[in-house]
């Protein structure tokens, strides 16, 4: 996996607050190619028209287990930038 490639793949999405943009489903077809088992979760968004996506992955089975919490959205405040940020 080309990971600087991945990176510009991801910054190109321009999920604003919880409006999915499709990255959730971008990274959940990444990490099932690679061994991840993933399910995409529903949750209520600020936009009650469309709902917040959460990715859950897990590798394997064995223990300990490693949990990461993030989130793929962004506040909106693209004025002033000098380059687009998406």
């Amino acid at each position: 996996m080309n990971e600087v490639k991945l990176a510009q793949d991801l910054i190109r999405f321009k999920n604003l607050y919880t409006r999915d943009e499709g990255i959730t489903k971008f990274l959940s077809k990444k990490l099932t190619s690679i061994g991840f088992k993933c399910t995409i979760i529903k949750s209520k968004g600020l936009d009650s028209s469309k709902p917040a996506l959460n990715l859950y992955a897990r590798y394997g089975k064995s223990r300990p287990t490693l949990l990461t919490v993030s989130h793929s959205d962004v506040v909106a405040n693209i004025k002033g930038w000098k380059y687009p940020p998406f």
